[in-house]
Parts: structure tokens; sequence; C-alpha cells
């Protein structure tokens, strides 16, 4: 007897197997390297996908309309500002070390000359 049979690989891969085939994009993203320009632009196309729904989302809601008038507030006063009072000036300390320095009794007046004849 000849050893030659049709394996069970070839029986299951036939020209049909590629039609059917579903592809996993992740799997297709294994091992790839992307730059810094791939990943951005990426991310941009998530992003305009992602306003476009949203701004889509927001036209379908319904309007509200304010339930009482809008008035305008009041400015508010300016009030009057006071001129700044001056400081005191500050007393300059001497030598002493701020010590009241006692007065030294006033010096005594010569006496008179005496009287001429």
């Amino acid at each position: 007897m000849p050893y030659h049979t049709k394996s069970e690989v070839a029986s299951h891969f036939t020209l049909d197997v590629h039609k059917n085939v579903q592809r996993d994009e992740d799997y297709l993203k294994f091992g790839r390297k992307t730059d810094y320009l791939g990943r951005w632009t990426e991310s941009n196309v998530y992003h305009q996908t992602m306003k476009k729904v949203w701004e889509k989302h927001l036209a379908e809601q319904p309007k509200y309309q304010a339930n009482r008038e809008i008035v305008p507030r009041e400015k508010p006063k300016p009030t009057k500002k006071t001129p700044p009072k001056p400081k005191p000036k500050a007393k300059l300390k001497g030598p002493d070390n701020g010590k009241k320095e006692e007065q030294a009794p006033p010096p005594e007046e010569p006496p008179p000359p005496p009287p001429q004849e």
C-alpha cells in the first residue's frame, strides 16, 4: 500500500480560506513600530471622529429657553479712596542707645569785676 494520503492541512487549506478570513487589527499591529507622526495622525483621526459624533449629539438635544427675564446687573459705584496717612518719622538713636542723658549743670558765671575807684 502506498503511503501517499492527503493530509488534514491540505484538505482544509483551499482557495476559499482567504475569502472567509476575519482580520484582527490588533494582530496586524503586533511587532510594528510607529513613529511619533503616525501615532499623532491616528489620535487626530480618532479626535476628529469623536468631535463629529459629539456635535451631532448636541444638535439632536432639545433647546432650552431661559425661564426668567435676563436683567443686566448694575455696576458697583466706585468708592472714594482716602489718601493714606503719613507715617511718623522714626527717631534716630544716638550712640547712647536710647538712654536718657543727664544734663550737665550750666557753667558758672565768672564773678563780677571788682569796682574801681
